[in-house]
């Protein structure tokens, strides 16, 4: 799309109205099935809305992962050179090679891929 939409001030109306009307349901409160019914309404407007722009099309894990996958593509790299380097800056790490595993990181900064650690383990996406 273009500017002609004016897509940032349509996206603007439309979260202003979701927090309008979330604005009117206070946490603790009790729902009865009327406020049950404009709810599921709201819901089915606001996806109907957003089917315009493409919103809430994908999970949001896919969407990231097709994204990352588009400018994989554009920088002519294989997602499976990248998790071939992760799995071997993991391996250096077990091993306590911390200059292996640096040296990794920073050949996967240079082709413009952010390596995430957590207690949960290793993840990456490209650099957006």
């Amino acid at each position: 799309m273009c500017d002609d939409f004016n897509t940032p001030l349509a996206f603007a109306a439309i979260f202003d109205l979701i927090r309008i009307f979330n604005s009117g349901y206070k946490l603790g409160k009790k729902i009865n099935g009327q406020h049950k019914h404009n709810a599921r309404i709201f819901k089915e407007w606001v996806l109907k809305q957003s089917e315009v722009f493409a919103l809430f099309g994908n999970p949001p894990i896919e969407y990231l992962k097709a994204l990352d996958d588009r400018l994989l593509s554009v920088k002519n790299i294989k997602r499976s050179d990248v998790d071939s380097l992760i799995e071997q800056r993991r391996a250096a790490r077990e091993e306590k090679n911390w200059d292996a595993a640096d040296k990794i990181r920073e050949q996967l900064d240079q082709i413009g891929i952010v390596v995430l650690d957590s207690p949960e383990g290793t993840t990456w996406e490209v650099q957006k």
